[in-house]
């Protein structure tokens, strides 16, 4: 899960897949859980209102995106990445550690929470 607070009013188009149909694993892997985005009007977990998959929504400094992101999973959940070097390995190790940059123009309109 991701909570994204947003710094100024803005207009958000988001384009997502996978709301209804898992994806699937590779080489062994399980399917993944299903994705979800939520607006929380102020942060307010109260009035959460849960997005389509396609739509242009309009958000005020304040507002929050939390993007629950589906994924399957790749090769053997058991086995160990330590040493990987390339593929999915080596991008889970990097998603994990924080190493992902973020895109430059999200940066300044958003701020990561979660």
């Amino acid at each position: 899960m991701r909570d994204l607070l947003v710094l100024v009013d803005a207009t958000v188009p988001l384009v997502t897949e996978r709301r209804q149909v898992p994806p699937w694993g590779l080489a062994g892997g399980r399917p993944g859980a299903v994705g979800e985005k939520w607006l929380l009007r102020s942060g307010d977990e109260a009035r959460a209102e849960r997005l389509p998959a396609k739509c242009a929504i309009q958000l005020k400094a304040g507002d929050v995106l939390r993007m629950l992101t589906p994924g399957g999973v790749w090769g053997d959940p058991a086995r160990s990445v330590s040493g990987a070097k390339d593929g999915p390995e080596r991008e889970w190790q990097l998603v994990q550690s924080g190493s992902v940059p973020v895109c430059p123009s999200m940066s300044d309109a958003f701020s990561t929470m979660s």
